[in-house]
């Protein structure tokens, strides 16, 4: 549930009073949220801003409204989990890059990138709807900042004929490095090879 509710002030000019314009509030955050859809709410937040012209308030009651934005739940998340305190004085811009700099730690850059290069047209999608999805999964894999030896990880993840590896790739490295990469492939490999020995 959201914590609260917010009454505008009224902003002045040299005429009558008028309140802001009423805009639609972006969802309530939950505990579970994740960075690609943090990524998302923050856009509904930035028109939220606009449309309802947050700019004009101070920077205490546009943090006020923001955390009102939060379940109690994820409130209780951002002192203990976000490291981060939950009073006015905070600045909302870098309330979000806290946010964006943890959740982007908790994710794995390589699964990101292996739903890049996998993700192939549907039967019956359209090209629109795909080419919308390998943007968004192009934005969330960061493919735009990766290195030569980033895209040998990821064709060698992709591309490895078993299974298991793959799989274990994919589970214990969130972020590898080519080196890690290959060589928890030449142990998971090598162990392989001694199962099949022993059968």
């Amino acid at each position: 549930e959201r914590l609260g509710g917010y009454s505008a002030p009224r902003v002045g000019g040299g005429g009558p009073d008028k309140r802001r314009a009423k805009g639609r509030h972006p969802e309530t955050l939950e505990r579970d949220i994740d960075y690609p859809t943090f990524l998302q709410w923050k856009k509904s937040w930035n028109l939220y801003k606009v449309s309802d012209k947050l700019d004009t308030l101070s920077p205490q009651q546009q943090t006020a409204i923001f955390f009102s934005l939060f379940t109690k739940e994820l409130l209780s998340d951002m002192e203990y989990r976000f490291k981060i305190n939950l009073d006015a004085d905070q600045n909302v811009d870098e309330v979000i890059e806290k946010m964006k700099t943890y959740l982007k730690g908790q994710r794995s850059i390589i699964l990101a990138r292996y739903n890049l290069f996998t993700r192939r047209q549907h039967q019956g999608e359209n090209f629109d709807d795909w080419l919308c999805e390998i943007r968004r999964l192009y934005d969330l894999a960061e493919a735009q900042e990766m290195s030569g030896e980033d895209l040998m990880t990821v064709l060698i993840t992709t591309g490895v004929k078993e299974e298991r590896v793959r799989s274990k790739i994919l589970e214990d490295l969130k972020t590898p490095t080519l080196d890690e990469t290959i060589k928890l492939l030449e142990q998971m490999m090598y162990a392989l090879s001694l199962i099949h020995i022993s059968e």
